[in-house]
């Protein structure tokens, strides 16, 4: 209840005066009976813990608008006797995440306090603690959790860590203690295929794809049997074993490694360690290395590698991908929604530290450095003018060597066209010649066949010639065989008497 005055009264004596944009607390025993109420620290109250033995009290919230403050807190509030109720210590979120602090645990050792909160986000959100001591904090999809853990007795950050994997983590189940070991619980949900929480590295076995992994935001898989969100528990413990890519270490988690303490051929980056070449795990920053070659390349990444990738606004994007540009409408928070600007892409070849106009249909280009030639589809020229130029007079100059050897052929084809009539006629002419050959051959075996009667007189008078011949042969060899003479000598008459 509330008197006149603004003095709030909790039974049993115990009253408190109400102050604006302050968190009020109250100590119950058991019985509900108040035992002290006090106004802490100007914030609003969000969330409360407290060790079993009642000794470590934490609660966190929000700095009032007024005072110009963002972001969340953490407040250790004294249950001793006589300071019950006063501020201790408090320790900023130092603006890192998306909504500030969403939770807090206390250790029962009484040692430490914790809180959690949501980062997205490659570039990196720097925590900061009273002390002036920071850590870096990634994550590697589209949202992972971090943790910070303060020292109970003076409110200095003790170590953080950011956890979670290639797509979206979600944490509102809250963080936790356990009452004997105090390890440290965080549960919520995860759509991410591959988790990475420290060292540890797993798979989702129940993995499914989501709607902000498929482009299809809105979409989502929950009527899958298995749906887009998978029910996360991470167990969270300390050790004081020494990273396997460290020769040694100075005192303090993340603080004072130099790059003499990192083995050769390795990297100590953001509290874990990577192998040479290794790029960086961590949204928008992929196109980073691990190169242990120079002595800074030990403790941090490499200079962004842009022949396969562009280093735009402090992000690393993939080639081919698109600027981003508000699409006219906005989601439920009143925040622009992104869409492709077909006209403007990640192109390494042309530049790695800026989008690249592109010559797509309905794109305006930018006469000032357009420089006429051809492009492909990436954007990348792949033909310059003056080789252009060239292309089209040898283009110019084929289709003339095309026009003339197409009339010479055409020459060629008739030229052949005659010759295959005269070859025609010449086969007609060879084909009458072989019928008259044919004629006189079948006249000249006819002719053979019948021999004429002034053949046969001939041969007749042949013959007895022949006969006479032989006849006149034989009388001659037969005298010459009696040894008469062949031949009688004439007699000869002159003058009246006869001379022998």
């Amino acid at each position: 209840m509330q008197a006149s005055d603004g003095t709030f009264d909790f039974g049993n004596g115990i009253t408190v005066a109400g102050v604006d944009d302050t968190a009020g607390i109250i100590k119950y025993d058991g019985a509900g009976v108040a035992q002290w109420a006090k106004a802490t620290a100007t914030t609003s109250f969000s969330t409360l813990e407290i060790s079993h033995d009642g000794t470590l009290l934490a609660y966190y919230g929000s700095p009032p608008r007024s005072s110009g403050m963002g972001g969340s807190q953490v407040s250790r509030i004294d249950t001793s006797a006589g300071n019950e109720g006063n501020v201790l210590w408090t320790d900023t979120d130092s603006g890192v995440g998306t909504h500030g602090f969403r939770d807090i645990a206390v250790t029962h050792d009484g040692r430490e306090v914790l809180a959690y909160g949501q980062i997205s986000g490659g570039e990196g959100d720097v925590i900061t603690d009273a002390t002036g001591s920071s850590m870096t904090l990634r994550s590697r999809g589209v949202s992972d959790i971090f943790v910070a853990c303060f020292d109970a007795a003076t409110g200095a950050g003790k170590w953080a860590l950011d956890g979670g994997g290639s797509d979206t983590e979600y944490f509102l189940g809250g963080i936790v203690a356990d009452p004997s070991t105090n390890d440290i619980y965080v549960a919520g949900y995860t759509r991410s295929e591959f988790l990475h929480w420290g060292d540890v590295k797993r798979s989702n076995v129940m993995y499914e794809m989501n709607s902000v992994s498929s482009g299809t935001q809105g979409l989502g898989h929950s009527s899958t049997p298995v749906g887009s969100n998978k029910a996360l528990v991470t167990k969270i413990k300390s050790t004081t074993s020494l990273p396997s890519c460290l020769n040694s270490c100075t005192a303090g988690v993340g603080l004072g490694i130099q790059a003499s303490d990192v083995k050769s051929g390795h990297c100590f980056i953001d509290r874990h360690c990577y192998a040479e070449g290794e790029a960086s795990p961590y949204a928008d920053q992929g196109c980073k290395k691990c190169d242990p070659t120079t002595a800074a390349g030990r403790t941090a990444w490499s200079a962004p590698v842009t022949t396969s990738m562009c280093f735009i606004g402090d992000k690393c994007i993939a080639e081919g991908a698109h600027e981003k540009v508000p699409d006219g409408t906005t989601d439920r928070y009143g925040r622009p929604n992104m869409a492709d600007d077909p006209c403007s892409k990640c192109i390494p070849s042309v530049s790695g530290t800026a989008y690249s106009p592109v010559a797509e249909k309905g794109c305006m280009l930018n006469m000032a450095t357009f420089a006429a030639a051809c492009y492909d589809d990436k954007g990348a020229v792949t033909m310059n003018e003056t080789a252009k130029l060239q292309l089209m007079a040898d283009k110019t100059s084929m289709t003339t060597t095309v026009a003339t050897m197409t009339t010479t052929m055409a020459t060629r084809d008739a030229t052949i066209s005659t010759l295959q009539t005269d070859k025609a006629t010449m086969t007609a002419t060879v084909v009458a010649r072989d019928a008259t050959i044919s004629t006189l051959q079948t006249d000249k075996e006819k002719s053979e066949d019948k021999m004429p009667t002034w053949a046969i007189a001939i041969i007749v008078v042949i013959g007895a010639v022949l006969l006479l011949v032989v006849a006149i042969l034989g009388v001659v060899v037969s005298r010459e065989q009696q040894g008469k003479p062949v031949f009688v000598p004439k007699k000869s008459v002159t003058s009246g008497s006869e001379k022998i």
